[in-house]
């Protein structure tokens, strides 16, 4: 009874795979070129679907692990600094993975890596051209949406450029003000502390009791 249920589920997978149509960006030699936004907004943006994707045998920095399956995007940088997005995932509850390779198909070396939706991209050559290669470990058919965007310059990497901030006459955040880390220095240690990257802000207290957040 055991074979048989086996050999069945066996069977069902196979012929849901192979019926699936594998996306056009299935390898890196037909990556889909992103656009890149001029700012952090993703107004220029592309629809993704790992549905039908096979493996590409390309090894991932993770480990030297190879996916599931993956599909493959590119685009040029016209900033030192980038952030690659992924928004609207729908689909089975599977992990999406961004990896950010560089070099040419066939010889590509990978540079980084993030599990989450998003992924900085900072110092790196203006008019290099990286592969993004979304992927999972295990069969999704679940579908995304992907951008190239662009931080603005960070003017307060260092204390002595702090940016000012206005201070709000009670606990609504009405006046904010926007700020990213994404290409920021380390301005050293802080006893204990030694952060990776730090932006820098002042303000004067107008009473006893303040409260600084973090919104967005």
């Amino acid at each position: 009874m055991n074979k048989i249920i086996f050999s069945l589920i066996a069977f069902i997978f196979f012929s849901y795979h192979a019926n699936a149509q594998a996306p056009a960006n299935d390898d890196c030699a037909s990556a889909t070129i992103l656009n890149v936004n001029t700012d952090l907004s993703c107004t220029l943006k592309v629809p993704g679907t790992l549905s039908g994707a096979t493996r590409s045998n390309v090894v991932s920095g993770i480990n030297g692990f190879v996916p599931n399956n993956d599909v493959w995007y590119a685009f040029t940088a016209t900033s030192p600094n980038h952030k690659i997005s992924l928004q609207n995932i729908q689909g089975t509850n599977v992990r999406h993975y961004i990896e950010i390779l560089v070099g040419n198909c066939g010889e590509l070396v990978p540079i980084t890596f993030s599990p989450d939706s998003s992924i900085p991209l900072t110092g790196v050559a203006i008019g290099t051209t990286f592969y993004v290669r979304v992927f999972t470990f295990r069969p999704t058919s679940g579908s995304f949406e992907i951008c190239v965007s662009t931080p603005p310059a960070i003017t307060n990497d260092e204390c002595t450029t702090a940016i000012d901030l206005t201070v709000n006459p009670d606990l609504n955040c009405t006046s904010m003000t926007s700020g990213h880390l994404i290409g920021a220095t380390n301005s050293g240690s802080f006893g204990n502390l030694a952060p990776s990257e730090d932006v820098w802000y002042s303000f004067t207290a107008t009473r006893p009791i303040h409260r600084i957040s973090l919104n967005n």
